[in-house]
């Protein structure tokens, strides 16, 4: 998985009294690591019971604004049970969230045998669970990005990645559902996402003061970039 959006122009104002803005900044990303690094660690699998844990800390926010951590824009999100390279069919869409927890949805297709017949490429929905800790999720459209949700990085934070499969009306981790059946020799299970950084840049410093011959006092300068 990578470790591992963007709004209009950005507009810088300086103030003839100090001080900087970054007004209606555009998020840059995605990106990995962080601006200034980023370190984590890994535990768990994301289709077995808990999860797949990234615990991820060494931030250096001198080197942003603001930082936030989510989807990586473009990547694929998606589970399969059919042995098979993760398809179209197979891409997960967002649903919703709420607090620190995400929830994406797809569907799949499956074979299994119950008793001696075989059912096959019968489909099951599927869904990915992310859960960050302790930051709560937000509204990704707000900061002019497409990737659903976004969580705020102030800190030290960890994120819980869970794929599940709905089994007969039971939603089970992919792999622990899957391996409870009967399954046709070479199938399987596979997921995909990939999470990165998007933050707004430091702001420029504000004041500029002008002297000279003529010159009868400051100067406003507003640039576009």
């Amino acid at each position: 998985m990578r470790q591992g959006t963007r709004a209009g122009s950005l507009v810088v104002a300086f103030s003839v009294l100090g001080g900087a803005s970054v007004a209606g900044a555009a998020l840059i990303g995605p990106e990995w690591p962080a601006p200034g690094g980023t370190t984590y660690s890994a535990t768990g699998e994301p289709g077995k019971t808990g999860g797949l844990t990234f615990s991820y800390t060494g931030f250096d926010p001198t080197q942003y604004s603001e930082l936030y951590w989510g989807p990586w824009d473009g990547a694929p999100i998606g589970a399969s049970l059919n042995g098979q390279e993760i398809d179209a069919s197979e891409m997960m869409t967002f649903s919703t969230f709420s607090g620190n927890t995400a929830v994406w949805t797809g569907a799949s297709t499956w074979s299994y045998f119950s008793g001696n017949t075989l059912y096959s490429d019968r489909p099951i929905l599927t869904r990915m669970t992310v859960t960050t800790n302790p930051s709560s999720f937000v509204d990704a459209s707000a900061l002019g990005a497409s990737v659903g949700v976004l969580a705020p990085v102030t800190g030290d934070y960890s994120a819980n990645i869970l794929f599940e499969a709905n089994f007969f009306g039971n939603w089970l981790p992919i792999d622990v559902g899957y391996n409870m059946y009967q399954t046709l020799p070479g199938s399987g299970t596979g997921v995909s996402f990939n999470g990165g950084y998007y933050h707004t840049p430091v702001p420029l410093p504000g004041a500029v003061l002008l002297f000279g011959p003529g010159l009868l006092g400051l100067l406003r300068i507003r640039r576009r970039t």
